[in-house]
């Protein structure tokens, strides 16, 4: 069994429009992550325009940067 643990919090910079937030990640096996982003809100918050960075142990690697959207109907 592998314990497992995060941390994260978020802050909007500029209220209901661009989001700010931080992550770790850690397991007892040794895995660790930290995750920075940002996300953009539009369309009274239905469209979410979000770009992060992870520096760790990630499935793709040591680093990973994403950028996606998302839409709420």
């Amino acid at each position: 069994m592998v314990i497992s643990t995060f941390g994260q919090t978020g802050l909007f910079v500029i209220p209901d429009l661009v989001e700010i937030a931080a992550r770790y990640d850690w397991t007892d096996a040794g895995v660790s992550a930290t995750t920075g982003g940002a996300s953009v809100f539009l369309w009274k918050g239905r469209i979410k325009l979000q770009t992060s960075h992870t520096h760790g142990d990630t499935p793709r690697g040591d680093d990973e940067t994403i950028v996606q959207a998302g839409l709420s109907l």
